[in-house]
């Protein structure tokens, strides 16, 4: 894996190096293909490689009118839009993946894991969610201003791509957690079969908020937030995600994160105490991908 850049210009400058973004995939954008677990077998891309391969293939902006976000869709064959593969092609190697923990980890801003996903995975993800179709959300009362971001929905029918990812970061995850004004402890299950992905484009950003957690049921809900960044951000371009430890989000964000592809963020929902205010930074230029997805935890029997 190429470890996170100190900075990638989002605007289509390759690594001329190595073999562009082109070579590597554009014949899959032109008959309809998405890159496949073949494409996996040696090396993984470079950040540059990424950045040019997504700027050339889906860079065009979306009209105001052009598309709506349309329902959830239901995919069934996720299994492939993540392959695991080390230098030997066998599995995903755990070892390279790296914890870092926010101002007051779990109970305060999160924790950073690096690594989780592969670049070359990051772009089968992306390809696998432009051929679903990205749409703007309903503005509602909130407005372009609140959220401005263009969104598909998934969801994950036989698990496979929730299973993959749960395997890799589980161990990082508390396998227990306690409710204010429940009695008992709640166990994590795994994630969220429901995915949502985020298409950033230049002057797009989120403000300042808590997640809102998923009630399944009375005895099952989801705690965390799960954000996996799919592509390279440098410092200039912004696009992170922000936290503030002021009650109510108030003053200047404390820490942010995101910017490197693969890696993702871990932070507790509103159904807990100590859950974060954060943000998505505006977007000055450039793509911006996300995925989301929740952990779910169930109320453990006494």
């Amino acid at each position: 894996m190429h470890p996170c850049p100190a900075h990638v210009r989002n605007t289509g400058a390759a690594d001329r190096t190595s073999p562009t973004a082109e070579t590597l995939s554009v014949e899959h954008t032109k008959t309809g293909q998405t890159p496949s677990a073949a494409d996996s077998s040696a090396m993984d891309l470079s950040p540059a490689q990424l950045t040019e391969w997504l700027w050339n293939n889906f860079s065009r902006s979306i009209d105001s009118d052009d598309k709506i976000e349309q329902p959830a869709v239901s995919v069934a064959d996720t299994g492939s839009w993540i392959t695991s593969f080390t230098a030997e092609g066998n599995d995903f190697d755990h070892k390279k993946v790296r914890a870092r923990e926010l101002p007051g980890g779990l109970d305060g801003c999160g924790l950073v894991l690096e690594n989780v996903l592969t670049r070359k995975e990051c772009q089968r993800i992306i390809a696998k969610t432009e051929g679903l179709g990205y749409g703007l959300l309903g503005r509602g009362k909130t407005g372009a201003a609140y959220r401005g971001n263009q969104r598909v929905q998934m969801d994950d029918v036989t698990g496979a791509l929730g299973a993959e990812i749960w395997r890799r970061i589980s161990e990082y995850v508390p396998t227990a957690d306690v409710l204010p004004d429940e009695e008992g402890v709640w166990g994590a299950e795994g994630l969220n079969s429901r995915f949502r992905f985020a298409k950033y484009s230049a002057g797009e950003g989120f403000a300042k908020h808590v997640d809102k957690p998923t009630i399944f049921e009375p005895e099952r809900c989801s705690i965390l937030t799960v954000n996996i960044y799919l592509n390279d951000l440098a410092p200039e371009q912004g696009g992170r995600t922000r936290f503030y430890t002021k009650p109510g989000g108030f003053g200047q964000p404390a820490v942010s994160a995101g910017g490197c592809a693969g890696s993702l963020v871990l932070f507790k929902q509103a159904v807990v105490e100590h859950s974060p205010w954060h943000d998505g930074e505006r977007l000055e230029h450039g793509l911006k991908y996300l995925m989301r997805t929740d952990v779910i935890y169930n109320k453990v029997p006494r």
